[in-house]
């Protein structure tokens, strides 16, 4: 997805932000279904938006569409992000439903343009394109709103185009009525939490009449909202039946964020900005195998190929590490639990390293890593620079058994000098289960769950980092302990294994510490397969 997409760049907050409208997404969710050989009508159930894909300027934005079977339907996830948590996941399924019919218009309009466009109800709160003006005439008697609605015919080659439902119609369909909303105010910003349920009957063209009822007592003052909705084509055949559409009253306003966690919608610190800059300054994949051929052509030992001349990669590198930074880094963001200050010295060091890669000004003692919107990517920079200023070395899984502040300067102040500004000559090498009585293990990596049920081992992927592995630990975990597989090699002086027998043998040496006799229930992630 690109800026120039108009699905993009025509949905924009009062700000100027550009993202992914809700009903985008319910686009993609129903063309997916279609693509893997499900028929409509196509029932999209339990649909929840958890983190807003933004796009800046000149920029573009990857996403992955998994699509997991689940019962007699599919389970499908939306992610900018591998390491973090979906951006929304909803499950489809077919359905056997007659098409309904009987949505008749009103014989007279509350508001009418004449066959012109009409403001829309977030229209003081959204800039939104050309595309998004198609609210034709409504009217709303008591708890239900009639509306008719038409995308201008400069837009009609997007059908054509194969959308099933259009995203910039499907969302001021949905979202017209919020005078339905006792004490709504054309000032408050209302953002789409999910749907109860869609029903896809067939394509929704170009034209459609909706009706929206009440599902609730809906107030301005509870700050939530749900609607029933029905879309109909102009001869009062309904296209969608919705259920549960819910909405909240946005505080302060989009940049506030819609979710607690920092990972919704979270600013780039300087660090992920530059690294974001070296990847959009990467060779493209339509060239890369061109170019790939042309540098072995040349017989050279060695070849050098850059998608940037060679001023501009020094230009580029002598950028300051803060350059466009905000002062100070961004607020720490509202986590579960109270700021805890760290103690000066080995707390303080650990957090002035944290909040740099992370660009959050204030990161407390118990602010887990994960929950500041760390990832695999930060986590490397964050331990090379703990193994520079602290004399330290740890592999990444330390942050599984160490993931806040307090307990990682624990794990490292028995085995550093006191921190005076005096650094040991060489890094030490710490293992992540090297403490106490335990045994020191260095490839099985105890990534939390509940004791019980018989143990499940996890080989790490391709490079052998359990990082990616905890999405899935956090599912299983409820049910019985999670262990990950990570590889040997991964930090100090540790050379790989050079076979699969090397490896397994080691591996099942330490997973017969964690569960003496079998049966072993045993798994492997991508390449760790």
């Amino acid at each position: 997805m690109r800026i120039e997409d108009w699905i993009i760049g025509g949905h924009r907050t009062a700000s100027g932000q550009a993202l992914m409208p809700g009903t985008g997404w319910i686009e993609l969710i129903t063309e997916a279904a279609v693509e893997v050989g499900l028929s409509l009508p196509v029932a999209i159930s339990d649909l929840e938006f958890l983190r807003p894909v933004l796009v800046a300027d000149g920029g573009s934005a990857l996403v992955t569409i998994r699509l997991e079977p689940e019962g007699d339907g599919l389970r499908v996830s939306v992610l900018d992000d591998p390491q973090a948590g979906p951006n929304v996941t909803a499950r489809i399924e077919t359905v056997q439903k007659d098409q309904p019919r009987g949505v008749v218009a009103p014989a007279v309009w509350q508001k009418d343009g004449q066959g012109a466009a009409i403001r829309s109800a977030q229209d003081s709160q959204m800039r939104f394109g050309q595309r998004w003006q198609v609210l034709r005439r409504y009217a709303i008697t008591g708890g239900e709103g009639m509306a008719e609605l038409a995308l201008d015919p400069a837009f009609a080659g997007d059908l054509a185009q194969g959308y099933i439902l259009h995203p910039a119609l499907l969302d001021i369909a949905t979202g017209w009525a919020m005078e339905l909303v006792e004490g709504w105010r054309p000032d408050h910003l209302w953002v789409p939490m999910g749907y109860g349920s869609i029903i896809v009957h067939g394509p929704m063209g170009g034209q459609v009449i909706s009706r929206i009822r009440n599902a609730g007592a809906n107030t301005a003052a509870v700050g939530m909202a749900q609607f029933d909705i029905d879309l109909a084509l102009p001869d009062g055949t309904v296209a969608v039946e919705i259920r549960g559409f819910a909405i909240r009253k946005l505080e302060g306003g989009f940049n506030a964020g819609s979710r607690a966690k920092v990972d919704a919608a979270r600013p780039l610190s300087p660090a992920e900005r530059r690294l974001h800059l070296n990847i959009s300054q990467g060779i493209p994949a339509e060239i890369g195998p061109e170019m790939l051929t042309r540098a072995l052509a040349t017989g050279l030992p060695q070849v050098f190929v850059s998608s940037l001349d060679l001023p501009s990669l020094i230009a580029e590198a002598a950028l300051p590490e803060d350059a466009g930074a905000s002062e100070g880094g961004f607020e720490r963001p509202d986590l579960d639990g109270d700021f805890v200050e760290p103690a000066p010295g080995l707390e303080a060091e650990i957090a002035a390293i944290w909040s740099e890669l992370l660009g959050i000004a204030q990161i407390g003692a118990e602010d887990s890593f994960f929950d500041l919107g760390g990832h695999s990517l930060i986590a490397v920079r964050m331990f090379a620079q703990v193994r520079k200023a602290i004399g330290i070395d740890l592999p990444i899984s330390t942050l599984f058994e160490a993931p806040t502040i307090a307990k990682l300067a624990a794990l490292i102040a028995p085995r550093v000098a006191p921190r005076d500004g005096v650094v040991a000559a060489g890094p030490r090498l710490v293992a992540a289960a090297d403490q106490g009585d335990k045994p020191a293990r260095r490839f099985v990596v105890d990534m939390g769950g509940t004791d019980g049920g018989t143990p499940f081992f996890m080989v790490a992927g391709m490079f052998g980092n359990i990082m990616n592995l905890r999405q899935l630990a956090q599912r299983v975990g409820p049910d019985r302990h999670f262990y990950g597989l990570q590889a040997r090699g991964l930090f100090g002086d540790d050379k790989p294994h050079e076979s699969f027998i090397d490896a397994a043998r080691d591996y099942l040496v330490e997973i017969r510490q964690v569960q003496p006799h079998g049966p072993y229930l045993l798994g492997g992630f991508s390449g760790g397969g």
